[in-house]
């Protein structure tokens, strides 16, 4: 991404260094509250599936990043092995991806009085897919990205625990139906249900 900051005013050096410590602060906290929430529902519901298609490669590619991180040893880094090469490698694919969009920061008043400088696209075309970007670095940055899960149904959502695999309880009481060890219960089930039943009829 390319950087242009762009200021409606003149303002002290002295705003400005007490504006960057409230900007880092409510920044972060603006990615959970709205970023997230912003990007899920895109990626749900865009019609443009090429978009679509960036997005999720990039977070693809920026969650296997972190996942390589956590793994490698500092020896590995220093020595340049395996999964650091990896890591680069991941680090320039995932750079292929963001070069392609531009943008710059502007720097808002919220109503309630604080500050923020946030990412807006040059590309008007591109504004909710460069939105999506830039969430998704800030997560990759804070490390929640894991949290941004595709469920089985293909719809993607945010998992509030570690242990969250489904959108919803209805996608999973469907996995549960579905699955082998639920076809095994019904068959037992079955049969017993047979038996109680035949054995009922027998004189």
């Amino acid at each position: 991404m390319h950087l242009k900051i762009s200021l409606t005013r003149a303002i002290s050096r002295h705003t400005i260094l007490c504006m960057i410590r409230q900007v880092k602060h409510d920044r972060h906290a603006w990615a959970f509250r709205h970023g997230v929430p912003y990007l899920i529902s895109w990626l749900n519901e865009t019609e443009d599936s090429e978009a679509k298609a960036r997005i999720s490669r990039l977070h693809q590619l920026c969650t296997e990043a972190l996942e390589t991180s956590w793994k490698t040893t500092q020896e590995e880094w220093m020595k340049g092995k395996a999964k650091f090469r990896k890591l680069e490698g991941l680090a320039r694919a995932i750079n292929r991806i963001t070069d392609q969009y531009v943008g710059y920061r502007r720097v808002l008043c919220a109503s309630d009085g604080h500050v923020m400088a946030l990412w807006h696209s040059a590309q008007r075309s591109r504004e909710g897919e460069f939105h999506c970007v830039d969430c998704l670095l800030d997560l990759f940055e804070q490390k929640g990205l894991s949290r941004v899960r595709v469920c089985e149904c293909g719809m993607y959502f945010y998992a509030r625990s570690s242990l969250s695999r489904f959108c919803s309880k209805t996608c999973r009481e469907d996995f549960w139906e579905k699955s082998e060890i639920r076809k095994e219960q019904k068959r037992i089930k079955a049969q017993e249900y047979y038996w109680l039943h035949k054995n009922k009829n027998v004189k």
